[in-house]
């Protein structure tokens, strides 16, 4: 069996990206690509966060 992951959060972000269109795109370049989707409600607190600093 695997070893753990270390960072289980990153692990799943890859897990996603690899599902895409491009799965070998980096976290960033899929990101202007728009494979996150930042219009749905989950990143909303995200964004309140970013418009507060």
């Amino acid at each position: 069996m695997g070893r753990p992951a270390k960072d289980f959060a990153k692990a799943k972000a890859r897990v996603f990206l690899s599902s895409r269109d491009e799965p070998t795109l980096r976290l960033g370049e899929a990101a202007k690509k728009g494979d996150w989707p930042f219009n749905a409600t989950e990143f909303d607190r995200v964004k309140e966060f970013l418009k507060s600093l």
